[in-house]
């Protein structure tokens, strides 16, 4: 989850990791307000961390997720931009793990109805973990899968249908055919 424990920042990034851990698994067990307060607290000792530091944009999403189940969108939108901004600052933007924040992203937009903006953010996924990862690996399919929901709110039911068989194509090669 969070990487350099050593030197002045070490206790810190420890502190961190262990609140996010404990957010994660009062989320698990679906006690949401507890949770937020855990990533919240992580939050604010991951913005004492070097500028950049990976962990914000770790926390930043977990919080994120929370806020959704919480029932605000819009505030789990903010989060997330803040975690690809950073995501994209220490790993670059054509990394997978950016993609797999903008995936988060386009979910929650979807979710709030904000489906123009979802596609969009899939397609940057879609984009970056094609360029990254090739064209037949099982996370750009998920991506595929991802965005056939906001294609479809679209009335974009070729597109989506394109897309599943694509994806289907995907896992049918790494997997087998079921």
């Amino acid at each position: 989850m969070f990487c350099g424990f050593s030197g002045r920042f070490g206790e810190v990034a420890w502190s961190v990791q262990l609140l996010s851990y404990e957010g994660v698994l009062a989320h698990e067990r679906g006690d949401y307000k507890a949770a937020r307060d855990k990533h919240r607290q992580a939050l604010a000792l991951a913005d004492k961390l070097p500028p950049g530091h990976d962990g914000a944009a770790t926390v930043r999403n977990n919080l994120a997720n929370t806020m959704m189940a919480l029932g605000d969108g819009e505030e789990a939108v903010r989060l997330m931009r803040e975690a690809i901004a950073i995501r994209e600052k220490t790993a670059g933007a054509q990394h997978p793990d950016t993609a797999t924040n903008r995936g988060g992203l386009a979910h929650f937009l979807s979710a709030i109805g904000r489906h123009p903006e979802a596609v969009a953010e899939f397609d940057r996924a879609i984009a970056i973990l094609e360029n990254s990862l090739g064209p037949d690996h099982p996370a750009l399919a998920t991506a595929l899968m991802n965005s056939c929901g906001s294609l479809q709110a679209l009335d974009r039911t070729n597109e989506a249908l394109a897309r599943a068989q694509r994806a289907l194509a995907i896992f049918e090669k790494r997997l087998g055919r079921c």
